[in-house]
């Protein structure tokens, strides 16, 4: 992904990430992390959304499912 600048080797295995393909392009990303202080608590760490792919409900569904 070109956009991806960096990725911090400790947070990628403390958190989840759900992709939306488009045209067999990669869309948008939501990343949770299950709060370490509060199990029962998810945190939504990023969304983020193509510009390509903006205002097409993409980050809507990533949230909402």
């Amino acid at each position: 992904f070109q956009r991806l600048k960096y990725l911090c080797p400790n947070e990628i295995f403390r958190e989840t990430h759900y992709f939306v393909e488009e045209r067999g392009t990669l869309a948008g990303v939501l990343s949770v992390e299950i709060n370490p202080y509060d199990p029962s608590v998810l945190w939504v760490k990023h969304v983020v959304v193509d510009p390509a792919f903006r205002r097409q409900g993409i980050a809507t569904r990533l949230v909402q499912e």
